[in-house]
């Protein structure tokens, strides 16, 4: 595993999102809590996520902007309602009208992706890979959340290649709201 910076990250994104177009994996800051990701369209890596993850559970996604959202997902106007509150430390849950949109592995079976748009500085990053991102809680294998490099463990270490260390803003989860039904459901605060 390679710890690089948000500098040096800065300096060349292109080199990062080569490495995200080749299947890497990244433990990455949001504007809540570090992540494990990977191209949400690429099935091997997520793959290899879930396996880390040792979790049925779907995974979020970090979405390149807001016009992915509307191409690849039923938005009634309730959604569109919480949309305006993008970005910001929300997951938004919403039934997922294009089954291709992201890898099979992302939501496990499920028909509907939970959506993250972080008002963050990596969100650049992904809105400049043009793809969806899976962004899952970086856990240590006990479920506590990782907060630096020093947390980290060897199955950490050994399968996923950067971490970019950086802080984060409010070192909590986001806020899951199901939008999928006809009200708003707040599945975790």
């Amino acid at each position: 595993m390679q710890i690089v910076t948000k500098e040096e990250v800065d300096l060349k994104p292109h080199l990062f999102i080569k490495e995200m177009l080749n299947g890497k994996l990244f433990i990455h800051p949001t504007d809540t809590i570090f992540g494990i990701g990977a191209i949400a369209n690429l099935d091997e890596p997520v793959k290899r996520i879930r396996e880390i993850k040792k979790s049925p559970n779907p995974f979020s996604i970090i979405v390149p902007n807001l016009k992915w959202v509307y191409e690849n997902c039923e938005v009634n106007r309730l959604a569109e309602e919480w949309l305006k509150r993008l970005p910001g430390p929300y997951t938004l849950v919403l039934k997922l009208k294009n089954k291709k949109a992201v890898s099979q592995h992302v939501n496990n079976g499920k028909d509907t992706i939970g959506i993250r748009l972080p008002n963050h500085w990596f969100s650049r990053i992904i809105k400049q890979l043009n793809y969806p991102f899976v962004s899952t809680a970086a856990t240590r294998s006990e479920g506590t959340l990782i907060e630096g490099p020093e947390d980290l463990e060897q199955e950490h270490i050994d399968n996923i290649h950067y971490f970019i260390h950086h802080d984060v803003m409010l070192r909590k989860p986001s806020i899951v709201v199901d939008l999928s039904k006809n009200k708003p459901i707040i599945l975790r605060r």
